[in-house]
Order: C-alpha cells, then sequence, then structure tokens
C-alpha cells in the first residue's frame, strides 16, 4: 500500500489532545485499508463499490462463515506501534486546559469508545480524503461517512458489538448531548441502522477546528449579552443587592445552579443576570424564544443552548423558558456545570423546587429610587423644571420603562428643536412605551373631558378627587410612611362607581385618568367572560399582568354582570361561576393597579366585593338646577344655537340623565345640519321625541309640542321616565 504516506493522516494541530486523538484513530483506518489490500481487495478497481464480482461474494461469504483475522505484515506492525506511542501520552495532552477536545470529553464524560466514535465521524471533515477511504471499507462509492458497522469491525475487539449499539442510544451521551446523529443516505431513507451514517455536530465541529472564532453567535436564538456593571452599582433597593451580593459564592461553587428571576418585563432581570456574570467572571449567554405564541423554546433548542454554555464556560439567561419547566432546566444546569438564570414574569405559584434553586423577588422602585433611574436615564440632560419629580410621582414605573421612555423622550424633544426636555415629552413617552397590548381584551378610552364638565354634587366631585389624591400619592403612604406594613392586601387602589345609567360614571373615569396622566382601558366583557372552563381566569391574568406592567387603569362597565353574587350551587355551572367570582375577588386584591368598577345595580354586586372597594362613589340622578348646567356644556362652542334654545325649559322638560342630555343634543344637532339651519328648539324637541321613543317610554306627542310660555312643562311629562 504504497500510496497511503503519513501524509494522508490530520497535520499538526495547536490543540494537541485533540490532534493526538485524531492521529490515533487515523492510524486505525490506515490499518484497516492496508489490511483490506493485504485480503485482495483492490481500491483501484473501477467498479469497486458498484458492482459485486464472483470473487467478492467468495470474500463475503468466506467472513461470514469465520471471524475475521487480521493478516501478519510489517507495515501493519508498524502502525501498531506508533498507535501505542500516541496513546502513551494522550492523556496529559488531553488534561491540558487549553485543549478543546479534552476540556468537551471531560464536560460531558465520554467514555474512550464514546470519543472514538466521535473522532471516526469528525475524520472526513478534517481531511475528505478519509471519506474515500472510509467509502473502500464500506465498500460503497457512495458512503464517505463512516457508519455503525464499520465502528464495530474496526474499532473494537470480537464479541464487543453490543458496546457501540449502546453508545448511540437516544439516551447516551453521545446523542443526548447532540455530538452525534444517524443519518440515513437521501436514496434510502428506511436504510437499517448500521447502515447510516455518523455525522458529527456542526457546531461542535467548528468549535474543535475553528476555534474561539466560532464562540460568537453559533445559534440564532442565542447570543452574547454584553458584559454588566458591578453589583455594588445596580440601582435597587438596597436589600435586593445585598441578596444578589451573597448569591455570588453559592453560584461560583455550584451550590447554586438554578435562580428564578421574578418580576415583570422591565423589572431589570437581564441587568441582574448580566450584573451577576460579571460577577462571577464569566460571559454571559442569553437564551430568547421565537417571536410568536406558536413557536415555543424547544427542548432541543434549550439543551443546545445550555451545551454551549458550557463549552464557552458561560452563564445562561433565559428570558421565556416556555414550556420547559423547573425541572427539565435544573436537570440541564447540573448535567452541564452552568449556572441557568430563567426570567420568568410574575411570581410562580407555590411547588417543590428542585435542589440548588433559588428564587430572587424583582421589586418595584419607590419614588426616589424612580427619580434616580429617570436622572440616570436622561444622563443629566436638562428637564423643565419639577418635571422628573413629577413624572417620578405620578408614574410607577419599572426601570427598564423608564430607560426606554428617557430615550424617547430625548427624541420628542430633538424633533421640535429643544435641548431641554419638557413635561410633555416625558408624558408622552411614558404613553408610548406603557400602553399595554390588550387589542382583544379591552380597548384604550381617549381622555376628552375635565372637571368643569362634569356636572355632579359637590360631595361626588370631592370624593372623586380624593380618589385621584389617593392614586398620586399611595407610593408616599404606603412606602414613606410604612402603611404597605399593615396591609394585608395589595397595593392597588379599586373604586365602585353607583348610580344610574348616564350619570357620568364612564366620564369621571376618563377625567380621573387624564388628571394622573395614566391610560385608561375599558375592559369588552364578551372577550373576556368565556363558557370554557379556566378561560376566564386566564383572561383576567393577562389583564391584570398587562395593566400592571402598563401603570393603566382598568375600567369595569357593567361590573355587575362579572362581580355578582355567588349563588347557592345546584349543579357544577354554579359551582365554576362560584369559582371565578372568588378568583376575581381575589386577583382584585393582589394588584399592585388601579381598578374602577360602575354598575347600575349596586344591589347585585357580591357584598364581598363592595367590602374590598377603597372607594364607593355615588352618582345620583340629576335634579333640575343640575341637568340645566349639563345642557350648558353639552353643546360644543363651535355648535350654531338659535335664539330660541330656552335651557331652563329643556332642564325643566326632560328629566333626564346626562347621557340622555348629549344624546338629544347630538340628534338636535344631526336634523339641523340636515336642515340647513342653527340648532333650533324644533330640532331639540324632536331629537327628544327619538331619544324617548329609543328608551320605549310611551309617550305623547302634545308633550314634545312647544310650549307657549317659558319654563311649562305638559302634564305628565315629568313621570314620563319613571
Amino acid at each position: 500500500m504504497t500510496g497511503l504516506e503519513w501524509a494522508v493522516l490530520p497535520m499538526e494541530m495547536p490543540d494537541q489532545g485533540l490532534w493526538r486523538s485524531l492521529r490515533r484513530v487515523a492510524l486505525r483506518i490506515y490499518r484497516a485499508a492496508f489490511q483490506q489490500r493485504l485480503l485482495g481487495a483492490d481500491p483501484d478497481d473501477p467498479y469497486r463499490g458498484l458492482l459485486l464480482s464472483d470473487q467478492e461474494v467468495d470474500r463475503i461469504l468466506s467472513a461470514l462463515a469465520e471471524r475475521f483475522v487480521a493478516p501478519s505484515h510489517p507495515v501493519l506492525s508498524e502502525l501498531q506501534r506508533a498507535e501505542k506511542v500516541l496513546e502513551e501520552g494522550l492523556d496529559q495532552a488531553l488534561c491540558e486546559g487549553s485543549s478543546r477536545w479534552g476540556n468537551l470529553v471531560s464536560r460531558l464524560g465520554l467514555s474512550p469508545l464514546e470519543r472514538d466514535l466521535f473522532l471516526l465521524a469528525l475524520l472526513p471533515e478534517v481531511d475528505p480524503r478519509y471519506g474515500r477511504l472510509i467509502a473502500f471499507l464500506q465498500d460503497d462509492v457512495t458512503r464517505t461517512r463512516p457508519g455503525p458497522f464499520l465502528a464495530i469491525r474496526f474499532l473494537l475487539p470480537p464479541a464487543h458489538e453490543d458496546a457501540v449499539w449502546a453508545c448511540l442510544l437516544p439516551d447516551a451521551p453521545l446523542r443526548r448531548h447532540l455530538l452525534l446523529r444517524l443519518e440515513a443516505p437521501s436514496h434510502d431513507p428506511t436504510a437499517p441502522w448500521l447502515q447510516q451514517a455518523l455525522v458529527p455536530d456542526e457546531r461542535i465541529t467548528r468549535y474543535l477546528l475553528a476555534g474561539s472564532a466560532s464562540d460568537e453567535q453559533p445559534f440564532p436564538f442565542l447570543h452574547r449579552a454584553h458584559p454588566g456593571p458591578p453589583l455594588e452599582q445596580l440601582k435597587f433597593a438596597s436589600s435586593l443587592r445585598a441578596a444578589l451580593q451573597a448569591l455570588v459564592e453559592p453560584l461560583a461553587t455550584g451550590r447554586v445552579c438554578l435562580l428564578l428571576l421574578e418580576g415583570a418585563p422591565g423589572s431589570g432581570r437581564r441587568t441582574v443576570a448580566r450584573a451577576l456574570a460579571s460577577a462571577l467572571g464569566r460571559p454571559l449567554l442569553e437564551l430568547t424564544r421565537p417571536p410568536g405564541e406558536n413557536n415555543p423554546l424547544s427542548p432541543e433548542a434549550a439543551r443546545l443552548a445550555a451545551r454551549e454554555a458550557c463549552l464557552q464556560e458561560a452563564c445562561l439567561f433565559v428570558r421565556d423558558a416556555g414550556p420547559l419547566f423547573l425541572d427539565a432546566w435544573s436537570e440541564l444546569a447540573r448535567s452541564y456545570g452552568v449556572p441557568v438564570w430563567l426570567a420568568t414574569e410574575g411570581v410562580l405559584p407555590p411547588q417543590r423546587l428542585p435542589e440548588g434553586t433559588v428564587r430572587v423577588g424583582m421589586e418595584w422602585p419607590d419614588r426616589p429610587l424612580r427619580r434616580t433611574l429617570w436622572e440616570r436615564a436622561l444622563d443629566s440632560r436638562p428637564c423643565e423644571t419639577g418635571a422628573l419629580d413629577e413624572v417620578a410621582s405620578r408614574y410607577r414605573l419599572l426601570g427598564g420603562h423608564i430607560r426606554d421612555a428617557a430615550s424617547w423622550a430625548e427624541g420628542l424633544a430633538y424633533l421640535h428643536g429643544r435641548h431641554t426636555i419638557s413635561r410633555a415629552d416625558l408624558e408622552e413617552a411614558v404613553a408610548a412605551v406603557v400602553m399595554p397590548t390588550l387589542d382583544d381584551l379591552a380597548r384604550p378610552v381617549p381622555v376628552r373631558h375635565r372637571w368643569d364638565e362634569l356636572v355632579v354634587p359637590e360631595d361626588t366631585r370631592a370624593h372623586l378627587r380624593e380618589f385621584a389624591a389617593a392614586i398620586r400619592k399611595r407610593d408616599q403612604v404606603y412606602d414613606a410612611w410604612g402603611f404597605d406594613r399593615q396591609r394585608p392586601l395589595g397595593r392597588g387602589l379599586n373604586a365602585l362607581f353607583t348610580g344610574p345609567s348616564g350619570t357620568g360614571k364612564t366620564m369621571a373615569a376618563e377625567i380621573v385618568a387624564g388628571e394622573l396622566g395614566l391610560p385608561l382601558f375599558k375592559i369588552d366583557l364578551s372577550a373576556v367572560v368565556s363558557k370554557y372552563v379556566g378561560e376566564t381566569e386566564k383572561h383576567l391574568r393577562r389583564l391584570f399582568a398587562e395593566a400592571e406592567r402598563a401603570n393603566a387603569i382598568l375600567f369595569f362597565d357593567e361590573a355587575d354582570a362579572l362581580f355578582g353574587k355567588r349563588s347557592e350551587v345546584s349543579d357544577a355551572h354554579d359551582r365554576y361561576a362560584n369559582i371565578e367570582v372568588a378568583y376575581l375577588l381575589q386577583a382584585l386584591e393582589d394588584h399592585a393597579g388601579v381598578c374602577i368598577l360602575a354598575t347600575n345595580l349596586l344591589g347585585n354586586m357580591d357584598d364581598a366585593f363592595v367590602r374590598r372597594m377603597h372607594f364607593v362613589v355615588h352618582f345620583p340622578f340629576p335634579d333640575e338646577p343640575a341637568r340645566r348646567r349639563i345642557w350648558e356644556v353639552v353643546f360644543p362652542k363651535e355648535a350654531p344655537l338659535g335664539q330660541d334654545v330656552n335651557l331652563d325649559e329643556l332642564a325643566h322638560r326632560f328629566r333626564v340623565t346626562g347621557g340622555h342630555i348629549r344624546n338629544i343634543a347630538l340628534g338636535a344637532a344631526f336634523l339641523a345640519a340636515e336642515d340647513g339651519q342653527v340648532i333650533t328648539m324644533a330640532h331639540l324637541l324632536q331629537a327628544a321625541r327619538r331619544e324617548f321613543q329609543k328608551m320605549g317610554k310611551m309617550i305623547d306627542e302634545a308633550d314634545f309640542a312647544p310650549s307657549k310660555a317659558q319654563g311649562s312643562c305638559p302634564a305628565g311629562f315629568l313621570d314620563a321616565l319613571s
């Protein structure tokens, strides 16, 4: 076999452990090919691997009848001696810290046979000429990658075939760690197991052969995060910083392998992960799920990410664990010896935690800390006097939201040609950044009304202002004054607006949200309430989570439909309906935001809900002076009113609520626009007639005729709405 010289073997590599290991396996392939030549196989036969001759059939039958006996030859002896020389220094070469192959073997616990199987599969990647030798040995010119049968024949002594089978089982290290896969030929997808090809993982091949150049971003779902700040520089509560600093030593020693960072998006979970990785002196790999709810993180992607963290001696930060849960992540962390940190939204329910797991709750920043975060995010850029104090007090935001809003506000200031950031810039930026995504469950309510448009008794107005003040000052009361420690319930504030339809409950909710600069979302009960078991709770959980993230006010109109009284249990449906009400009760207690419930029927509300309301504001039916005031403010200043319009008469005649008055005014405006005239008393009376018809009330045509004297009222008209 003079055509096969030592130059065919792998050239020397910087990784001595890999070079010696590959050279050793290459010698075996070299020796096997030489033996085939001695037995009469001719690699120069143009039909070899394509056609079976009579001589070839006889040779196969002879081999099946008797065990393979290696021929003797001086070259074979020389090859065996060279292989032993390589084996003598192999262990020492693998133990060198610079050997990536040695690190891989030790970290993944590969046995000697598993190493040889992988290196056999790797040989054609190192030098394509080995593919031709392997095809020669497998007697098939198309099979340039080794198969299990080749490994059984040339890597093991006789009667040890079961060892190869065991190494290639799905739960064996080679396949569990995704180092090697079995691949059937493209022309024969149903080929037997022994005829399938051993294919090394592409990422592992690059890791071993390309060195550090392959470490940047091996997978689209995994990337390196920038180094984080020192733990002592984190802008968190001092208690949280102390807890994180205490975790560094157990994370470094492996006593803690799984860390749960519980909090809302923007709470600083990624910042904590970067800072902890820097404290450990390790890089940080960040794993993200593919976009879209239908693309969950697969178990294979999770294992690849953990394996990569092992190869790069990095920490792994998982932003959304998806369907994989704690036991699976704990197993990955321990298998690969890497710290794994999971970012979870909110606090996980009570459950058994795997050994070596620690939970860290990301706290919401208080007002002074929010002020500091605003200053840091704006990098000392000048702001309107008092603007930062105002937004820090008004908006209960997380650090991530503050950072994004500050960047947005800077852009708005540049857009308007100003160097100083105004209060309006900050408020617009906050609204843009934290606007929740609740299009399918709620709709945003634009703020169009002011306090002077709301016509209610003075006590009701004062009650609403007290509610707004409580929202504005709750951080001061709960945090600075310590009332948070004395409350068994959550930090949220809940108000119940009661009164007949059209008395101003929705308008009051708009005005309160507008004064505080908070987004208001009106809940679509038809989308929230579901006939399917568990769906209503799922929708409500999402509602409360999104509202808390966006610092939004949730407005439940006709709340008695959702928060109604619990009934006696007569069947499974009643039992489940009561469970829904109990869940709502608990959700309201735990919610840290603001909820406004409105109902026309206070008697239908569950007593437990009413007791848990911080504010119950009553909106009475408007009396005549109140109706007169509503008529004054219902017409925009641009609306052309006729000289005959008598607001006193309208207030006296029509004993209706503000909502109906607005409908009448709008209807009269349409009639006047069609007639090409100003809005006259006749238009208002006709619109009032249509409004009464819509309400389903019995009417007398004489009631809607123009009165002969100002302030007169047709007999019996006042009781029309009774």
